[in-house]
């Protein structure tokens, strides 16, 4: 039998005079969707499970709430967790191309990076004023003295020599000829020697052979000498140099003790600096303006530079990411690249991290339909939660689509929880025909599209509302405004 209904049966009007409250100010704030007790138990489950793997998909329509239930979640079990650790990137000095990875305790990054700065900063004005000083000069002053004297008295000895025979030593330090000397002690030019009786000639030349081979003979050892001399002030330059690194390193190994990472880094530096201070040959000879343009120039400084990509200073607890935008880049990390004279160059100080690394140790929400939209962005995303690891590359990379020369940063340890969040249908296509799937999201979290309409959900609505009112700092609903909002929830 049909009957005619009126208006009034298709509206469930709310009791508002059975509500044991006059405002929700009176009732404890609830921070979870009334209703979906399920879903809550299903999200705290993945949430306490740490083995990889266990990442989860929250499955439901719009209007259910599953972004702000999750959120409410995700940040209570964040804050019981301890903040995760800063990671860096430094320079590889071996291969400039395959930067390394350093994990820090939180709040070290900034530290060391701004050490290391001071660092470059003080070797660049120490080197110039060791160098500079006068008790380096004195012993450098030293060595060349005598070198030189030692030449000299070798030179004398051959003049004593070339006299007795009519010439006479001609020239300075690097080259010393024999000329003829006239009868009243001139050198005499070309054109007098020419106008000489061939046997004068004769005699002038076999006293120049002569004396040319005792000149051989007494230069030979003074060459010898003098290249122990120049080993000596490559030498003294380096002991001094490197006596000036030791001592600005030695600072940092003591700061940075008990972190391996951070000693075996200062040692790369080392390493890397005495490298640089034996290939500069002429360090003994430069004066203090030169040291200072060579140790002060942006390619010395940028070389120790230390790149913090994910830094936790001041953070409390462990990170809760939303990335709205899940690009392939956003979520693993870029490499930029600057002009610099006229071509397109990078280096490690140019590695930017992504959504995972920054969400590292923590909590990472994503748009499952989002994601899906964007090129390479969820292979990317697979890739790194099977291998538990971030290889930051650009997109593109695995097809030979990247022409220029890239780098190859070394990869991060991925310790991430994963929440994507999509419709039904979606969820069901993924399991279907996308093998890793099921491997990598084991958690479904599904939220009902309906709830029944009990007095208990409806107090328990006006708790929520009691939420909502304390986290956006709204003012209190009275029984009359709860009322009102449950009744448009039903319709």
């Amino acid at each position: 039998m049909i009957s005619e209904l009126p208006a009034s049966a298709l509206r469930r009007s709310a009791d508002v005079a059975a509500y044991d409250f006059e405002t929700t100010a009176s009732l404890e704030p609830l921070d979870h969707v009334p209703g979906q007790d399920r879903a809550l138990e299903a999200l705290n489950f993945g949430l306490s499970i740490e083995t990889p793997g266990f990442n989860l998909f929250l499955l439901g329509v719009e209007g259910t709430g599953r972004r702000s239930m999750a959120l409410a979640a995700l940040r209570r079990r964040a804050a019981e967790l301890s903040v995760p650790d800063d990671w860096c990137y430094v320079n590889d000095f071996e291969e400039g191309r395959r930067p390394r990875a350093l994990r820090l305790p939180p709040g070290t990054g900034r530290r060391l990076s701004d050490d290391m700065e001071s660092f470059v900063a003080g070797l660049a004005r120490e080197l110039p004023r060791v160098f500079g000083s006068e008790e380096y000069q004195a012993q450098r002053n030293a060595i060349i003295e005598r070198v030189e004297a030692r030449r000299k008295q070798a030179l004398e000895s051959v003049a004593r020599e070339a006299e007795r025979r009519g010439l006479a030593l001609i020239g300075g330090p690097q080259m010393v000829m024999l000329g003829p000397k006239g009868d009243d002690g001139r050198i005499l030019s070309d054109e007098e020697i020419a106008q000489l009786s061939s046997e004068t000639r004769d005699r002038i030349e076999k006293a120049r052979e002569e004396v040319r081979q005792m000149l051989e003979s007494a230069l030979q050892p003074v060459a010898e000498f003098a290249n122990r001399g120049r080993a000596e002030l490559r030498e003294l330059g380096r002991r001094t140099a490197e006596s000036v690194v030791s001592q600005q390193l030695e600072r940092l190994r003591r700061e940075y003790g008990g972190l391996e990472q951070v000693l075996r880094f200062l040692e790369a530096v080392e390493a890397d600096l005495f490298r640089i201070i034996g290939k500069l040959a002429d360090v003994t000879d430069a004066d203090p303006a030169t040291l200072t343009r060579v140790f002060g120039s942006d390619d010395f400084e940028l070389r120790y530079r230390v790149n913090v990509i994910v830094s936790r200073d001041g953070v409390k607890g462990a990170p809760v990411i939303e990335e709205p935008n899940p690009t392939f880049a956003n979520l693993l990390g870029r490499i930029e690249r600057h002009l610099r004279q006229g071509a397109l160059t990078t280096d490690f100080l140019h590695i930017r991290a992504g959504a995972l690394l920054r969400a590292n140790g923590g909590f990472l929400v994503l748009d499952a339909m989002e994601l899906l939209r964007r090129p390479f962005a969820w292979d990317a995303l697979r890739r790194a939660l099977k291998q538990c690891a971030v290889r930051i590359d650009e997109p593109g990379a695995d097809f030979g689509l990247i022409t220029t020369e890239s780098l190859e940063p070394e990869p991060i340890p991925l310790d991430v929880k994963v929440v994507l969040i999509g419709p039904p249908m979606l969820y069901y296509l993924l399991q279907a025909f996308e093998p890793d799937f099921r491997r990598i999201f084991r958690v479904e979290v599904d939220f009902s599209p309906a709830v029944e309409r009990t007095r208990v959900l409806e107090t328990e609505y006006a708790r929520a509302i009691a939420g909502l009112c304390a986290r956006e700092s709204l003012p209190p609903f009275d029984g009359g405004a709860v009322g009102l909002l449950i009744e448009h929830a039903s319709r």
